[in-house]
């Protein structure tokens, strides 16, 4: 990538950056529809919501989002330069190897970096109390889980099959195993660390709360690092095999044809993936039984 292009890239970047900042801006600056978000929230996943915890909620739901969006204009430029010169530098031996052993890494400091703020506060003088210790596996159904196992198992297959088609050394074949071995006691880690962290409430409703804000975290975040890789491998892997087809655009340049099917082929996952992991939103509530219950 020439210093022309570079530059072009960081202009184009710092305009988009601008572009949603003012978008972001505007959003937080919309109580009403943080206060309806919260309420959507509420009655997908069964709990009551109080006029005098309503704000609580869309404050915490408003400063995620804000947060996952600085999040993502601090990280986004350097993923996008390495897939982009990838692309460009078509030299995919040199550059795949790297990107498949630092995919699963990334992805599981980006989703533990954004599980830390904000944090559930309780709205009055507090009691502290700690979930029995759970593991990260309660806070998914069987079918949940085993659709996350399959997630591991595409990534791993897509990056074996990249390897395979750059003709990669062994070393990058062991290095690659053990970045999803990395990345896996990094995500174990983080996840068990966020599903038994101490709880700030003040009744059984912030309580409730606290769990069920938790067990979202955990579950957004053990769905981004499973899948997330998988997903992206699989569209490096069609670049390599020329799935986005070359085709002559003048005497002496080339220029490539989109094929859309690569692409479909990730958002039709990700709705199927929304549908199964619909079932898991009331996970939480064995958790806050556990809490209220006099006898646990």
């Amino acid at each position: 990538m020439t210093a022309h292009h570079f530059l072009g890239a960081l202009i184009g970047y710092s305009i988009g950056a601008a572009i949603s900042g003012l978008i972001m801006l505007i959003f937080l600056l919309r109580r009403q529809m943080w206060l309806r978000r919260a309420d959507k929230l509420a009655r997908q996943s069964n709990i009551a919501l109080p006029l005098w915890i309503e704000y609580q909620v869309a404050g915490f739901l408003r400063n995620e989002s804000l947060f996952a969006w600085l999040v993502t204009m601090l990280t986004l430029p350097v993923t996008n330069t390495v897939i982009a010169y990838s692309v460009v530098d078509q030299n995919w031996a040199k550059w795949f190897p790297w990107t498949l052993v630092g995919l699963p890494l990334y992805w599981a400091v980006l989703g533990f970096v954004l599980s830390l703020w904000p944090r559930w506060k309780a709205s009055n003088r507090y009691r502290v109390t700690h979930l029995v210790s759970r593991s990260v596996r309660d806070a998914f159904t069987l079918a949940e889980f085993a659709a996350l196992i399959l997630g591991v198992v595409l990534g791993l297959a897509l990056g074996a099959w990249g390897l395979r088609h750059v003709a990669a050394p062994a070393a990058w074949w062991l290095a690659g195993a053990a970045a999803f071995g990395v990345g896996f006691v990094a995500w174990h880690h983080a996840a068990r660390s966020i599903m038994n962290r101490p709880s700030s409430a003040s009744d059984e409703v912030e309580l409730g709360w606290n769990d069920l804000l938790r067990f979202r975290q955990v579950r957004g975040f053990t769905v981004t690092v499973a899948w997330t890789p998988a997903l992206m491998v699989f569209l490096l892997d069609c670049m390599m095999a020329s799935a986005f087809t070359r085709k002559f655009t003048a005497p002496g340049e080339v220029g490539y044809q989109l094929v859309w099917w690569p692409i479909l082929v990730p958002i039709v996952t990700l709705v199927l993936l929304g549908l199964v992991f619909r079932q898991g939103r009331g996970m939480w509530r064995r958790a806050w039984l556990d809490r209220t219950d006099p006898a646990s």
